[in-house]
């Protein structure tokens, strides 16, 4: 009897090593496996995030060009304004009558206002096209978040 009691207490005993070498072994790769998902989840983050920079480094450069543009458009039309204005006075000085006078500040009040109108136009359709512009890279990166977040969906 004490023969088969020494028989069994092995058996246990190796059976109980055993379980302990699979759960060690087990946690052991489920830890490995969880770390390399951790690694594989920083990177895409931190990629993620330099992407998000160059892109906003690209909004920023597209603002200042279309700023740049906005601002070189509108003191060209200042300019040509004032060029024009300057050739009315002219005209106006050199006037024989009172017609005459009448009739060329109507006509420079006319191509100021039609200029004024076409001009304000012209820079409303650039400020659209900069602010679209500018913000084309931004949504790129809202869109790859969305798409990011929606990956680690289960």
């Amino acid at each position: 009897m004490a023969a088969n009691a020494k028989k069994t207490t092995t058996s246990a005993a190796t059976n109980a090593t055993s379980a302990m070498d699979q759960m060690a072994n087990s946690g052991a790769d489920m830890l490995k496996d969880n770390f390399e998902k951790m690694m594989k989840s920083m990177t895409q983050f931190t990629d993620f995030q330099k992407e998000t920079f160059e892109a906003m480094m690209e909004s920023v450069q597209t603002l200042n060009k279309g700023l740049e543009t906005i601002s070189s458009e509108a003191l060209g039309f200042q300019k040509k304004q004032m060029e024009e204005g300057v050739a009315a006075a002219k005209s106006v000085s050199g006037a024989k009558s009172l017609h005459d006078l009448i009739e060329v500040n109507s006509d420079f009040m006319k191509s100021y206002f039609e200029g004024y109108v076409g001009q304000l136009n012209k820079l409303s359709d650039l400020a659209t096209t900069t602010v679209k512009d500018a913000g084309e890279p931004m949504n790129e990166r809202y869109t790859a978040f969305v798409e990011m977040v929606q990956s680690y969906r289960p």
